[in-house]
């Protein structure tokens, strides 16, 4: 009776120890029931995560004769059974030792069970600890590498916006190109039509010439006052004449200023053309270079002109005032423009900078969770050796007690 007590007495102590919500008393284990071997288990079950509920009423057990609850029973006896062989691979519970429970049965029975939710709290730690770690490493570095790749997601959103920019540089390119021999036949024509009126000027300023050293030498001589008002009539229409050519040389001016602007305005497509070399196609930039020859020797033609202009254009001081603000304030733009253009390609350098970066890092990331993948499968299976090791020597510490009992 005594050993019978110790032994009871161990088992409630065990019970405490594992599951402190479990209160055992030695009349319990003396007299086991139904109800309160069907309430230990499914407690014990819920220590390991098991979700587990009785479809019955655990108080009032011996009146319910249903299926469900035999079922239940059923199933709660073979998975006590899958724990006890753990530890004793011959030990059997059935539904018969749950229904009709014997004291020694039962104090056996909860004696192993407990004593292995010992074992498994205690190697829990060592075991799944590192393994716990290292799944949430993989999860900081899945999270990581999402971050990661929103990141490139929207690098990549960037740069197809950029290549459409420059999509749309190209076709302006294009068209430009394109409008160009235009351009440069209106130029021809406002060349010679700007020499004609040229001529024309000089032939009414020296007729005037004329005219004015007839009336010097009229005033010199006695004539008749009507001769001398028509003389004066002429100087007048000569001047008018004069005047009226002067405007019309300015209007020729401004149409020759404004291809000039845009001359310059395709030397500045062609810079950019030269920044963008490696983006745009090689037919493109020979065609875009016979451009920039041409366009050179209109410059010469243009310097040559201008040179035989300048006495012409002595009269227009005003204009030309007024005309290098302009070219100050276009060479200001200009220059805000090509800062703006170089911050843009070291802006689009930096980026595809960034893109290769981080798809090193995330290769690097990937190769880090490939490695901790093997890490973990390494402790999996470490873990599951000491699982049936400590198996193989609790089975035969189990074995080697039963036979000391049965002697």
């Amino acid at each position: 009776m005594a050993k019978t007590i110790s032994e009871n007495d161990n088992v409630i102590l065990s019970a405490a120890s594992v599951l402190p919500d479990l209160n055992i008393r030695p009349s319990d284990l003396q007299h086991p029931t139904e109800s309160f071997l069907t309430k230990v288990f499914i407690l014990y079950l819920k220590g390991f995560g098991f979700r587990i509920e009785a479809p019955f009423n655990l108080e009032n057990t011996s009146n319910d004769p249903s299926r469900e609850k035999r079922v239940f029973l059923c199933k709660l006896c073979r998975q006590v059974e899958k724990i006890l062989r753990f530890t004793s691979p011959n030990r059997t519970y059935t539904y018969a030792d749950i229904i009709e429970p014997s004291a020694k049965k039962t104090r056996t029975t909860l004696e192993h069970i407990f004593n292995y939710m010992a074992y498994y709290r205690i190697f829990k730690k060592d075991i799944l600890a590192p393994v716990e770690e290292k799944i949430k490493q993989r999860e900081s570095l899945m999270a990581e590498i999402e971050q990661k790749r929103l990141i490139l997601e929207q690098r990549k959103e960037k740069a197809a916006s950029l290549v459409t920019d420059i999509e749309r540089a190209q076709r302006d390119i294009e068209k430009l190109l394109n409008e160009l021999p235009k351009s440069e036949e209106e130029l021809q024509r406002q060349k010679k039509l700007l020499k004609e009126q040229k001529d024309q000027l000089h032939r009414q300023e020296k007729r005037h010439e004329d005219l004015l050293a007839q009336v010097k030498h009229s005033e010199k001589k006695v004539v008749r006052n009507s001769l001398v008002q028509d003389v004066q009539k002429e100087i007048e229409s000569t001047n008018v004449s004069i005047e009226s050519y002067q405007k019309e040389l300015a209007v020729q001016k401004q149409v020759f200023q404004t291809q000039r602007d845009e001359i310059a305005g395709n030397e500045q497509i062609i810079k950019e053309l030269d920044e963008l070399r490696e983006i745009l196609p090689i037919p493109l930039l020979d065609k875009h270079k016979e451009h920039v020859k041409h366009k050179k020797r209109l410059e010469k033609e243009l310097f040559a002109l201008e040179s035989q202009n300048k006495t012409s254009l002595n009269n227009l001081a005003a204009t030309q005032h007024q005309l290098q603000q302009s070219r100050d304030e276009y060479k200001r733009c200009k220059n805000l423009h090509e800062e703006q253009e170089r911050q843009r390609l070291h802006q689009m350098k930096a980026t595809k900078s960034e893109i290769e970066d981080l798809k090193t890092s995330v290769k690097e990331m990937e190769e880090k969770l490939a490695n901790l993948q093997v890490k973990i499968n390494d402790e999996e299976s470490t873990g599951d050796l000491m699982q049936d090791h400590l198996r193989s020597i609790l089975g035969q510490y189990w074995q080697s007690k039963i036979i000391r009992e049965r002697k």
